[in-house]
């Protein structure tokens, strides 16, 4: 283990301890929840993705392995300190890091134009309010693009049926690797 992940360990701790709501757990996502996850990624020439809430990169690292030179990563983190954390090991120019909020993810695209073919997200959106919850996926439904695909992880079924009320949902994997456990939705526009 590098300094780098050790450092990202701890980050990522520290930072879920002091700011739960947002962040969801103490523990960043595995490698396995990640390869789980891009199975439903067609890394196609000139895909854009959209990551929410990446943490200490974990899923960053993943996609950017397997994104073709002309694809697009957009990072989304709100936390100061885990952005910070990205700059320092994210070097690539097809990323763009946001520390944005991911209830309006269209007024930080660098081109309103832009067609975004993934998002990719582990908010913990049951530790959302209605209100925010309901603003996050309406946000992503506006900027995917009409083949658009919204893959979500969560740890609890709990948001489940409110996902279900913005796209057609289905439960697409399980990854009991991870810590906790998670379980993997793939979203659609209805």
């Amino acid at each position: 283990m590098t300094h780098k992940t050790k450092r990202g360990i701890g980050l990522f701790f520290k930072q879920g301890i002091s700011k739960f709501k947002t962040q969801g757990s103490l523990f960043p996502s595995s490698k396995y929840l990640g390869e789980k996850i891009l199975k439903h990624v067609d890394m196609s020439n000139g895909v854009c993705i959209v990551e929410l809430g990446a943490g200490t990169g974990v899923f960053t690292k993943q996609i950017l392995a397997r994104l073709p030179k002309n694809g697009k990563l957009i990072i989304f983190e709100i936390d100061p300190e885990l952005v910070g954390f990205l700059q320092g090991i994210i070097s690539d120019t097809r990323a763009v890091i946001v520390k944005g909020d991911a209830r309006d993810i269209r007024s930080y695209l660098p081109d309103a134009k832009i067609r975004i073919d993934y998002v990719v997200s582990g908010l913990p959106l049951g530790n959302f309010s209605k209100k925010d919850r309901q603003a996050i996926l309406h946000s992503i439904k506006e900027v995917l693009g009409p083949r658009g695909i919204f893959l979500q992880f969560q740890y609890l079924m709990a948001s489940y049926l409110h996902i279900k009320k913005v796209f057609k949902t289905k439960i697409v994997g399980y990854e009991y690797r991870n810590l906790p456990p998670a379980f993997i939705y793939k979203c659609v526009k209805k």
